[in-house]
């Protein structure tokens, strides 16, 4: 098996996953098809530079950059995820009655579902 076959192996089944992952509900599957599809990539530009196909080798570049952002986009997301699991375990900023997030009025804390008003 030569160079050229086992880049186009890994081209197939690096970019099929990453699109099968980017289409999927989960954002850890959309985070990780930009990661999946930023690695196939490097097989695309070195398939295109070494066949001198300028063309396709500045559209693999926009792709590349296209799941450099979809990987950020999911990481950020995943992150904010996390930042509100966070505060509202940790910090115990959830309604007793109805187990959501709290509004912060002067002296009292209400929540923002149900208005239910505790002291601060």
């Amino acid at each position: 098996m030569n160079l050229a076959n086992i880049t186009q192996i890994a081209i197939l089944i690096l970019s099929g996953v990453a699109l099968w992952l980017v289409t999927s509900k989960s954002k850890w599957c959309r985070m990780l098809s930009g990661i999946v599809g930023f690695l196939g990539q490097g097989f695309w530009v070195w398939e295109t530079w070494t066949k001198g196909q300028w063309g396709m080798l500045i559209l693999t570049v926009w792709f590349l950059y296209i799941y450099l952002k979809t990987g950020w986009q999911g990481f950020r997301e995943i992150r904010a995820d996390y930042n509100q699991t966070k505060l509202s375990y940790h910090d115990k900023r959830i309604c007793p009655k109805c187990r959501n997030g709290w509004k912060e009025v002067v002296t009292i804390v209400r929540c923002s579902n149900c208005h239910q008003e505790y002291p601060k």
